[in-house]
């Protein structure tokens, strides 16, 4: 008898995903997905470009208008306006193989599809998360632009990046097109630990010990990025031990991936939680953010970190000296501390704001400067010493840069 393979996601997991693009797109609506690091969104995207019955079900008699492209920017930096149209066809050109014209610019392409032969189309954008975090909007104004053009053009965006963070709102909510709907793309739950266990067991033919299952049990957290990991390493070695699995560098390596890409706010987050201190209200955003996307929970007001093994790389990865220069209670971004030191190190002179951006961004600081984000530090850094009860304050001095007053 033939057993079908299984898929990564069950079935109801997966469609729930997928109905809420159907539902964005039926509505001739754009909209940004909100995803938590490393967690691939394409391979549920490129799972529903290939399940065509799943797609017949869920658009119903609109069925035969849809036209699904996948385009990934690949977290480049500096792409121009011109590359990222060419990306953008090259991709519709990949997934729509029967135009006759393909020298047609992108713009006359999706007019050709959209009103003479009635087509809808839907871009399944991701990989924009390094242009952003860099405050470079070219790209993204012009994905806009291109779902203005037509009721029958959609963008999906995925992103890792919180957009709705103070830092990036109000820059990306002038593009109201990809504001329209905001939504997560939240951490798989529980239930779906064991149905991935299953599609690796069966795809890999890979069997678990006791062992190794107690070592995802304790620190995978359902995480599908370490669960995949311990299959990997069964695979080369059936008979690896907990204690095996436990000094692997590869979970560390995974770890310290994971943690590197959230936001600095989201990374003090973890930090605080991880050290059993008190959140800043300061960081009230990215609380709130993590546990919409299921990376923390909260019991009692008593916050945990959801996967384990995050918790204990922050814990064995601390740095003593830079504990030194932190205040009570409360864990400084990199970045704060960096400022701060320089403040400190300063302390009662004035410091301007060229001083303050060649702290921030080195060599590059002319390049990268902003007031925007040199406000921004400066604000939460004040909110922090604040909270701390310090006995220094960051004080303005207009037109002339900023004042560490030590008051001890």
């Amino acid at each position: 008898m033939h057993v079908e393979p299984y898929p990564p996601l069950s079935p109801h997991a997966f469609e729930t995903f997928c109905r809420e693009w159907v539902d964005v797109i039926l509505r001739q609506e754009s909209g940004t997905w909100l995803c938590p690091p490393l967690s691939a969104p394409y391979r549920t995207i490129l799972q529903f470009f290939e399940d065509d019955s799943l797609q017949r079900k869920l658009f119903r008699q609109e069925y035969p208008q849809q036209i699904l492209v996948h385009v990934d920017f690949k977290q480049q930096e500096d792409i121009t306006k011109t590359e990222a149209l060419n990306l953008i066809k090259d991709s519709l050109l990949l997934h729509e193989t029967d135009i006759i014209d393909k020298t047609l610019p992108l713009y006359e392409l999706l007019e050709l599809l959209t009103t003479k032969q009635e087509k809808r189309v839907s871009f399944f954008v991701e990989g924009l998360d390094g242009s952003i975090r860099q405050h470079q909007w070219d790209i993204i104004e012009e994905l806009s632009s291109l779902a203005q053009k037509s009721w029958n053009i959609h963008i999906l965006l995925f992103l890792e990046t919180d957009i709705t963070h103070p830092e990036f709102f109000s820059a990306f909510s002038k593009r109201t097109t990809l504001a329209q709907n905001i939504l997560y793309f939240h951490r798989y739950p529980p239930a779906e630990a064991d149905y991935f266990k299953k599609y690796l067991s069966y795809n890999w033919n890979v069997q678990l010990t006791s062992d190794q299952e107690k070592w995802i049990e304790k620190f995978a957290g359902g995480h599908f990025l370490f669960i995949k990991e311990v299959f990997r390493q069964v695979a080369k070695n059936p008979t690896i031990s907990f204690e095996e699995l436990d000094n692997a560098d590869i979970f560390r390596l995974k770890a310290e991936a994971v943690f590197s890409n959230f936001l600095s706010d989201e990374q003090s987050v973890l930090m605080t939680i991880a050290n059993k201190q008190p959140i800043p209200s300061v960081l009230n955003h990215s609380k709130n953010h993590l546990l919409k996307l299921g990376w923390i929970k909260e019991k009692n007001n008593i916050f945990e970190i959801t996967v384990p093994y995050v918790t204990r790389y922050i814990l064995e990865n601390k740095n003593p000296s830079e504990e030194k220069n932190m205040d009570p209670l409360l864990l400084y971004t990199r970045l704060e501390r960096t400022v701060l030191d320089y403040l400190r190190s300063h302390a009662n002179k004035l410091v301007t704001r060229e001083a303050i951006a060649e702290s921030m961004w080195g060599k590059d600081s002319e390049e990268k400067y902003s007031d925007w984000a040199i406000d921004q530090t400066l604000h939460k850094i004040r909110e922090k010493i604040k909270e701390s009860k310090a006995s220094y304050e960051i004080q303005t001095k207009k037109g002339e840069g900023f004042i560490l007053v030590d008051k001890s």
